[in-house]
């Protein structure tokens, strides 16, 4: 996913899964994030900063690295008003 990092853009959501450092109880689960921040870097940290979107997270941040993104909902400004 770290070519498509790149691609990503403020207000896209994104799917993701929790990496297994983190112990998660059910690392199948794929999470929602609303893209506030991306970071692309040649060597080292690359990922983006989401705002969760599922119940009982909604608001909360969260960093997500390029390789737990498994796939994005482009963001679409008809939709929303156009505001981003």
């Amino acid at each position: 996913m770290r070519n498509e990092l790149s691609s990503l853009k403020r207000g896209d959501i994104i799917f993701y899964r929790l990496p297994a450092w983190l112990l998660p109880t059910h690392p199948e689960r794929e999470w929602r994030g609303k893209v506030r921040f991306v970071v692309c870097a040649q060597i080292g940290l690359s990922g983006c900063l989401v705002e969760i979107q599922d119940a009982g997270y909604q608001g909360c941040l969260e960093w997500v690295s390029a390789d737990a993104i498994t796939r994005v909902e482009p963001f679409k400004a008809a939709e929303s008003g156009g505001e981003r």
